[in-house]
């Protein structure tokens, strides 16, 4: 999403996050492991949110501790790439998206 570096509008920047929120909880839904939901690993294409290096995807019975351990990561990326694009805006906060991801979740 490298899309949210480019621009300072924030309604396009809180769009493209709650699209990112939408596919990262249908995969963890889906039980599909991945281990890197960086921003980086997905793209903007007509307005449209796509997902990118899928090569370490793949379908898993999730084990609690294994989900619970790429719940972990996710937030941990969050937080980091939060730091790295705080300059942006308020819609960037790793935590409020982490949450997001968890309450998207519990609407199965």
């Amino acid at each position: 999403m490298v899309e949210i570096l480019e621009t300072k509008e924030k309604e396009k920047v809180k769009i493209l996050i709650n699209k990112y929120v939408e596919i990262v909880a249908k995969i963890i839904k889906l039980g599909i492991y991945y281990g890197d939901f960086n921003y980086y690993n997905f793209i903007v294409n007509n307005g449209e949110l796509f997902v990118i290096d899928l090569e370490d995807y793949r379908k898993d019975i999730f084990f609690i501790f294994r989900k619970n351990k790429m719940m972990k990561r996710l937030r941990e990326k969050l937080i980091y790439m939060e730091k790295l694009l705080n300059k942006i805006n308020d819609c960037l906060n790793g935590e409020k998206i982490y949450e997001q991801i968890e309450k998207e979740l519990e609407n199965k």
